[in-house]
């Protein structure tokens, strides 16, 4: 008999940003001289993950699966995007992760995506100091999801 044993992910690292995701509604209208934007962003999303404070992730290796959990935070008349934008606007900053090293791959089988949204004051309780400064936009979190791919 074959039975699966869930197991809470351990979190290994967690930031917080000042930066906010940049609507994918807004990037779709682009000329195509402006497409390298997409590729302008993940690059600014690589140097914010690698410089902040709270990212000393160990590269994953192998057949390690990792969740990454994205929070965008709103404030005053900023509004919350559609599930599919907020997605499709978290790619850039999935995309830093794995060029980091910090994710094996962005595909299903090594990382399981997970997007929220909040205005401020309904924010996740670890964030509620940085929101009231008004500091943060984005938080990253990245989980060790503790199972090899077999």
């Amino acid at each position: 008999m074959n039975t699966t044993v869930m197991i809470s992910p351990l979190l290994i690292a967690r930031c917080a940003l000042t930066k906010d995701i940049v609507s994918y509604n807004a990037s779709q209208g682009q000329h195509w001289s402006h497409k390298s934007k997409s590729t302008q962003q993940k690059k600014i999303w690589a140097t914010l993950l690698r410089s902040s404070e709270g990212l000393d992730i160990p590269v994953s290796q192998g057949n390690h699966r990792r969740m990454l959990k994205v929070t965008r935070v709103t404030t005053g008349k900023m509004h919350l995007f559609e599930k599919v934008n907020l997605y499709a606007a978290v790619k850039p900053v999935e995309d830093a992760l794995v060029d980091l090293g910090w994710l094996t791959d962005d595909s299903l089988k090594y990382c399981e995506l997970v997007v929220e949204q909040f205005h401020a004051a309904y924010a996740p309780e670890w964030l509620q100091e940085d929101v009231i400064a008004r500091k943060v936009k984005i938080a990253v979190e990245i989980f060790d999801l503790n199972d090899s791919i077999q």
